[in-house]
C-alpha cells in the first residue's frame, strides 16, 4: 500500500496482503512525525498520461502536466485519464490549449525521450517501472529479422564446428586403431626387431590420437618387452663371459650401457601406462605394466592395488600366474607350476618362456630348459636370444659330470653282426638260416619305407617302450626331413607329455591343430594334458572329439575309459 505523510507529503510504502488493515500510526522517515496511514492514498489516485507511442506516465498534480506541456515533453495528441478507463486528448482540454500554442512556437527540435530513470526525477515521484504497467516500444520487423538471422548463423556455425571436430577425432581414432592392430601383431612375434618396430608404431598411434587409451597401454607393454629383452641380453652376456674371459672389460662397458637403456625404457613404460590408466582406469594392459613396475621397485602397496584391479576386471588374466611364478617366497615346485599355467594360457609368449628358461637354469634343470628353448626356436627360428641361450645351456650341460646311468647310456651298444654271431653260437645251422631269412624279409619291407616313415615308426616304437628321450630325438630328425609334419609334431607332444613338460606339449599339439583341426591324436594328447591339469570340461571336449573322428581308432577303448572316469568324477 502507498500512503503519504500528512505533515511533509513524503511517500511511504506499507506492505499489506489481501484484506489486511493498515497500522494505526506510522512514523515518517523524512520528517520524523507520526501520522495515520490510510488506503487509497494520493499515489494510488494519480493521473495517467498515455503517449501516442504507447508509453504511460503517472503523476499526481496537474501542475506537473502543465510544466511538461511548456517544456514540450508532451504532444496535443497524447491522452490523459484520471481512472485509467476514460481517456481525453490534451488538445481537447481548454486550460492546456493555450499552453500548447506557446510551446509550439518555442519548440525548434524533436521532442526528447524521457529517461528510463525518470522515477527519481523531482517532478515525477514514480515511473512506469514502479507501476508495473510500462509498455516498451515494439522493435521493428527489420531488427527482429536481423537478430534472428544472426542467431541462426551463430548456431549453425557452432553445430558445424562441433561436427567437424567430432569427425576429425573419429578419423584419428580409426587411424590409431590401425596402427595399434598392426603393432600388436609385430609385438606377438616377440623378436628384438619386431618389438622395436612395434614401439615405433605405438608411438605413432599416440601422436595421431593422443587421447586413445589402448595406444598408450600397448606402448607401455612394448616398452616393457623391449626392457626385458635388454635385461635378458645383460644376464646372458654375464653368463657367457665365463666362456670368453678375455672380453670382460669390453663387456662390462656394453652391459652398463644396456642396463641404462633398460632403465630408461622402464621409466617410459611407466609414464605411458600412467597416461593410459588416466584415460581408461579399467585398462588391463596399463594396470599390468604398472603392477610389474611397482613389483620391480618393491612397492608392495601399489603393486597389490593394481593387481587387485586386474583381478576385478579380468579374473583369468595371465598376471596372476606371472607374479606367482616370480615370487621367491614360494617353493620351486609351486613356481614351476605357475610357469606352466602361464604358458598354457598364453602359449605365444616367447618372452615369458625365456624367463621360465632362466628360472630352470637357476635350478640346473637343463633338460627341461632345452625343451622350452626348442619350442621358442620352432616358433621363431630367427630368435637370437633363444639361439644364444641354447648354446649356453649345451655348454653348461657338458660341464656337468655324467652320472653312472648316463655313462652306461652313452656307451656304444653291440654291433648287430656281433649279436647275430652270439645268438647263432650253439644253435643248429637250419635255425640260423631261418633267422637270417626273416631278417632279410624284414629289411626288404623296411626298405620300401621312406626315411621319414622309418623315423616315425622308430620313434613311435621308442615312445611305446617308455623311452621318451630317444623318441624325442627321432621325432626331431623327422622334423628336419619335413618341417611341420603333423605326425612328428603330435609325437613330439606326447614325448613332452611323458616328460611332464606340459607347456611344450600344449604348444606342439596346438601347432598340429592349427594345420589340421580334426587331427585325432592331437585331440587325444590335449585330452590327457587337461586331465592332468584337472580341467574336466576341456579334457572331455578333446576326448569326445577324438571319438568323433576315430570311433574305431587304436586308442578308442582307452579314450572311452577316460571319459567314463571323468564323468564319474564330482565337479
Amino acid at each position: 500500500m502507498e500512503t503519504r505523510c500528512t505533515h511533509c507529503g513524503a511517500t511511504t510504502l506499507v506492505e499489506l496482503e489481501g484484506g489486511d488493515t493498515p497500522p494505526k500510526s506510522l512514523k515518517c522517515v523524512t520528517c520524523g512525525e507520526a501520522f495515520v496511514p490510510s488506503r487509497g492514498g494520493l499515489l494510488e489516485k494519480r493521473w495517467v498520461l498515455r503517449r501516442t507511442n504507447g508509453e504511460q506516465l503517472r503523476f499526481d498534480s496537474l501542475q506537473t502536466l502543465q510544466t511538461m506541456v511548456r517544456s514540450g515533453d508532451v504532444l496535443p495528441d497524447d491522452e490523459i485519464s484520471h481512472t485509467g478507463k476514460g481517456w481525453r486528448r490534451l488538445r481537447d482540454i481548454v486550460e492546456l490549449a493555450a499552453l500548447f500554442e506557446v510551446s509550439q512556437t518555442k519548440l525548434t527540435h524533436p521532442r526528447p525521450q524521457i529517461p528510463r530513470d525518470f522515477v527519481s526525477s523531482a517532478p515525477l515521484e514514480a515511473s512506469l517501472e514502479a507501476s508495473g504497467k510500462l509498455k516498451t516500444p515494439k522493435t521493428t520487423v527489420k531488427n527482429n529479422f536481423l537478430v534472428f538471422f544472426l542467431a541462426l548463423t551463430t548456431g549453425a556455425a557452432i553445430v558445424f564446428t562441433f561436427h567437424h571436430f567430432k569427425e576429425k577425432h573419429n578419423r584419428e581414432i580409426q587411424k590409431a586403431q590401425l596402427f595399434v592392430d598392426d603393432a600388436r601383431r609385430q609385438l606377438m612375434q616377440d623378436t628384438a626387431h619386431h618389438v622395436e618396430s612395434s614401439v615405433a608404431a605405438f608411438e605413432r598411434a599416440t601422436q595421431v590420437a593422443p587421447d586413445y587409451a589402448p595406444a598408450h597401454a600397448w606402448l607401455a607393454l612394448s616398452l616393457m618387452a623391449s626392457a626385458d629383452g635388454l635385461l635378458l641380453d645383460v644376464w646372458l652376456s654375464k653368463e657367457e663371459i665365463q666362456w670368453d674371459p678375455g672380453q670382460v672389460a669390453l663387456d662390462e662397458e656394453r652391459l652398463k650401457d644396456l642396463e641404462n637403456k633398460a632403465s630408461s625404457r622402464l621409466e617410459k613404460s611407466f609414464l605411458s601406462a600412467t597416461r593410459a590408466s588416466g584415460l581408461a582406469a579399467d585398462s588391463v594392459e596399463a594396470n599390468f605394466v604398472l603392477a610389474d613396475y611397482f613389483y620391480r621397485q618393491s612397492k608392495v602397496h601399489d603393486f597389490r592395488r593394481h593387481l587387485t584391479r586386474i583381478k576385478i576386471i579380468d579374473p583369468n588374466h595371465i598376471s596372476r600366474h606371472y607374479f606367482e611364478a616370480l615370487s621367491e617366497s614360494r617353493s620351486l615346485d609351486a613356481r614351476l607350476i605357475s610357469w606352466e599355467e602361464l604358458l598354457i594360457n598364453g602359449p605365444s609368449q616367447n618372452r615369458m618362456r625365456l624367463k621360465m628358461v632362466r628360472f630352470l637354469l637357476e635350478n640346473k634343470n637343463y633338460v627341461r630348459a632345452l625343451q622350452e628353448i626348442d619350442v621358442v626356436l620352432n616358433k621363431a627360428p630367427a630368435h637370437r636370444f633363444a639361439a644364444r641361450l641354447r648354446g649356453h645351456i649345451v655348454k653348461l650341460q657338458s660341464q656337468e659330470k655324467l652320472t653312472p646311468a648316463d655313462a652306461a647310456e652313452g656307451e656304444p651298444g653291440p654291433v648287430p653282426e656281433e649279436e647275430e654271431a652270439k645268438a647263432a653260437a650253439g644253435k643248429p645251422e637250419e635255425d640260423v638260416k631261418v633267422a637270417q631269412r626273416k631278417r632279410a624279409q624284414s629289411a626288404q619291407k623296411s626298405g620300401r619305407l621312406t626315411p621319414l616313415q622309418a623315423l616315425l615308426q622308430q620313434a613311435e616304437a621308442k615312445l611305446d617302450a617308455g623311452s621318451s628321450r630317444e623318441a624325442t630325438a627321432l621325432y626331431r630328425k623327422a622334423l628336419v626331413l619335413k618341417p611341420n609334419n603333423i605326425d612328428a609334431l603330435a609325437g613330439l607332444g606326447f614325448c613332452h607329455l611323458a616328460q611332464d613338460s606340459l607347456p611344450a606339449a600344449f604348444s606342439a599339439f596346438e601347432q598340429v591343430l592349427r594345420r589340421a583341426k580334426d587331427f585325432a591324436e592331437a585331440h587325444r594328447g590335449l585330452g590327457k594334458l587337461w586331465r592332468v591339469r584337472g580341467n574336466k570340461e576341456k579334457s572331455l571336449k578333446h576326448f569326445k572329439h577324438y571319438l568323433k573322428v576315430l570311433p574305431m581308432g587304436s586308442h578308442a577303448a582307452s579314450v572311452r575309459t577316460a571319459i567314463i572316469e571323468l564323468e564319474a568324477r564330482p565337479e
